[in-house]
């Protein structure tokens, strides 16, 4: 029991990095929106990858998503529960058969807590500068997770903000398209890009997230199904860290009612967030 509890306790940092590589990509530097628009695209190719997203992003109020992640040796697959408020709250919850809870991340107001049940530690994090620069923030984190094309500082992709997103369409001759959609650098210094690969239905294919300055990059390719998706991830930060895990979401559910609140006893230690990823 203690090794696969072990082993278990891998998980939780490639959660942590992934969800929390998705926050930080969405709050790097905000002032690349402020660059050029990308050059104009067919003008069939704008109006149908709008007429594709738009009748998939849908008004939700909140939201809840379950599923199992795979990772190379480990013994058995732990759950994964994601659980979302609209603009407001991110709750990312680990279990493993016969543990129970590992884990947890909530991403609520101005604050981000993670807490290690096992080692009985947390950490808590301001994240007040962030959403002041960025108001909506955690609305384009969840959107990102529901599987939605997001643009940094501009939310889903829609008419409005289109003219600012590069698009590439891939194998053009063939149909029904796809088409590669990435941000464009504002200038040559800039080290910071992201793309994704979206279908005629509407479904993003691949995304691609790079943060050359602190040599950290994220590829997910993803499989649509009829009800869910299976997410392949790779992510690597330097020569030395690479993790590659398998994430197999169910189907959204769609007005889901909020899990029972995080509750820190004085039984557990708060370290800072280095010594608590560390802690694995």
């Amino acid at each position: 029991m203690k090794n696969r509890r072990s082993l278990l306790l891998r998980t939780l940092p490639m959660i942590l990095c992934s969800l929390l590589l998705s926050l930080t990509a969405a709050a790097a530097p905000f002032q690349l929106r402020k660059g050029a628009p990308a050059p104009p695209p067919g003008t069939d190719d704008k109006v149908d990858i709008i007429n594709a997203v738009t009748p998939k992003y849908t008004i939700w109020q909140s939201a809840e998503l379950s599923g199992k992640l795979r990772m190379q040796g480990l013994p058995i697959s732990p759950t994964v529960k994601i659980y979302m408020r609209h603009g407001e709250e991110i709750l990312l919850s680990i279990r493993a058969p016969f543990v129970g809870e590992l884990g947890r991340i909530e991403v609520k107001g101005d604050s981000v807590t993670a807490i290690n049940k096992l080692k009985r530690v947390y950490c808590k994090e301001s994240i007040a500068q962030i959403r002041q620069d960025y108001p909506q923030i955690i609305a384009d984190a969840q959107s990102w997770l529901l599987g939605r094309v997001v643009l940094v500082t501009e939310g889903e992709l829609s008419s409005s903000n289109i003219e600012t997103v590069q698009i590439e369409r891939i194998q053009p001759d063939t149909n029904p398209r796809t088409w590669k959609l990435s941000f464009p650098k504002p200038d040559t210094t800039s080290d910071y890009s992201y793309s994704y690969l979206l279908n005629a239905n509407g479904e993003v294919e691949k995304i691609d997230v790079n943060l050359d300055s602190k040599g950290m990059a994220l590829t997910m390719d993803c499989d649509n199904k009829p009800f869910g998706r299976d997410l392949d991830i790779s992510f690597t930060k330097g020569a030395n860290t690479k993790i590659k895990a398998v994430l197999q979401l169910d189907g959204t559910q769609w007005d889901a009612i909020a899990p029972t609140p995080l509750n820190i006893t004085s039984s557990y230690n708060r370290i800072p967030l280095k010594q608590f990823l560390k802690s694995f």
